[in-house]
């Protein structure tokens, strides 16, 4: 009975080690893709010298600035797509009014005022893309904040776990089997949260940029 007792124990070990290590494997995975993200937010932004910054403290906002309506509203006025679109239609428009003030051939007026009507089509769906865009970011990232929260409440008792597994296994009351997946349990909980706010943070970077920000992601400018 007692060996049967202690291989139980060795494979619920080794499969909580298991465990553990596919969760270090994503924590890993997140990590390129925040390192990824950092280099095209800088590209995109212009944002120079972005410094390193730990996954657990840096992204502790897990919750979203404001209001979805907020963001889309600053992402219409902001990004340059609907800047460049508007200056198009407005130079399509004089274009119009020209020809028409000197009288132009009706087949050039024809055409430039179908150009035109094209180029408004065009930035109306434009910023419904970027609407779209908007949307599933946000939702993105409330859906990780729900996450977080709950992560945080697991590591919480994961501790307690831990903690009163010690003090029983120092009075002999469970093995060193059971202490063990205690602190394997204590572990993956915290690679869980730390995986949690490196995507939640990614999310965020994402947003800020979907609405025209420009980041500042900690660089220091040189003078």
């Amino acid at each position: 009975e007692k060996v049967k007792a202690g291989t139980a124990g060795e494979l619920e070990e080794l499969a909580a080690e298991i465990s553990l290590e596919n969760v270090r494997q994503q924590l890993e995975s997140t990590k390129q893709q925040l390192d990824t993200a950092i280099e095209s937010l800088s590209l995109a932004t212009g944002t120079a010298n972005i410094v390193e910054f730990d996954l657990v403290s840096e992204f502790d906002k897990g919750v979203t600035e404001d209001s979805l309506d907020v963001y889309i509203v600053a992402a219409l006025q902001r990004r340059k797509e609907i800047e460049f679109a508007k200056t198009n239609i407005e130079i399509a428009g004089d274009q119009l009014e020209q020809l028409k003030i000197t009288g132009s051939p009706w087949l050039d007026i024809d055409k430039a005022s179908n150009d035109l009507e094209l180029l408004q089509i065009t930035l109306k769906l434009l910023e419904e893309s970027i609407k779209t865009e908007i949307r599933q970011r946000y939702q993105q990232l409330e859906s990780l904040s729900s996450q977080l929260g709950l992560l945080n409440l697991g590591l919480g008792q994961a501790k307690k776990n831990l903690d009163n597994a010690e003090k029983q296994f120092q009075a002999g009351l469970i093995t060193r089997d059971v202490l063990s997946s205690r602190e394997v349990d204590f572990e993956e909980a915290e690679l869980e949260l730390q995986k949690n706010k490196g995507s939640g943070y990614v999310a965020y970077l994402n947003l800020q940029v979907s609405a025209g920000e420009r980041l500042d992601l900690g660089g220091k400018n040189e003078d």
